[in-house]
């Protein structure tokens, strides 16, 4: 049976995030700040976006939806991670952000605070196990 990968986008106002599952186990967490100008966040979105394509090689890539009061610049940044997996040659689905939480496998995670503490905790762990 084949396992898939799967890379989870989400764009805030200044992070932009990825979690990579391996079938139903989270793998990989990642953050990255980004700046104020759009250019530059452009640059960091599509530079974390090749770096985890390249190392993790997902089968498929989701991008959490930015909400209707989001803005621009957030969707400008979502198109990004949509040309670049779609470069790739990898499929790419948005998805809503409670879904995304839903993804986690954990208990129920209803809240963006419960999802970051999760994610904090996946990164000290690896640390520890290095």
């Amino acid at each position: 049976m084949k396992h898939s990968t799967l890379a989870a986008f989400s764009i805030e106002r200044r992070i932009a995030a990825v979690a990579v599952f391996h079938s139903t186990r989270l793998e990989d967490i990642q953050q990255r700040h980004i700046l104020p100008d759009i250019n530059k966040a452009s640059g960091s979105v599509r530079e974390l976006v090749t770096r985890t394509i390249e190392h993790q090689t997902p089968d498929f890539v989701a991008v959490s939806c930015p909400s209707a009061k989001a803005g621009s610049r957030i969707r400008a940044l979502c198109d990004v991670i949509n040309e670049v997996a779609t470069a790739f040659g990898i499929p790419v689905m948005e998805i809503d952000e409670s879904t995304l939480r839903l993804a986690y496998g954990y208990l129920s995670l209803h809240t963006r605070d419960h999802s970051n503490s999760v994610a904090r905790g996946h990164r000290k762990a690896r640390r520890l196990s290095k």
